[in-house]
């Protein structure tokens, strides 16, 4: 379960919303955008799910690792660690690791 008891996004939600939008909100730092890259499966079986995502930022966001607000319009808001790992000519990299109970609907 996500913040306030909501269910977080499943993987299946968040690969729809690929080359999508995500604004971030840090607590101490101006706004930016992420799209995101890339969704990849680590593992799945029938109780539970394990994924990666891969956003790209903006060059000059921060690299800093945590926790942050992020809101995109179909999923809405929500809170996800995101770790710098690359940065490139393209921008500034992101990556989220989720490791989550499937919901009954999905089983």
């Amino acid at each position: 379960m996500g913040q306030n008891g909501i269910a977080l996004p499943t993987k299946r939600d968040f690969a729809q919303q690929v080359a999508k939008s995500f604004r971030v909100s840090p607590a101490e730092a101006s706004a930016f955008d992420l799209a995101l890259v890339e969704v990849n499966e680590i593992a799945d079986d029938e109780s539970q799910e394990t994924f990666s995502l891969l956003f790209q930022a903006p060059a000059d966001a921060p690299a800093v690792q945590m926790t942050y607000e992020v809101e995109n319009a179909d999923l809405g808001k929500m809170h996800i660690f995101l770790v710098p790992v690359k940065k490139n000519h393209n921008g500034l990299y992101f990556e989220a690791i989720f490791n989550q109970l499937k919901r009954s609907e999905q089983v």
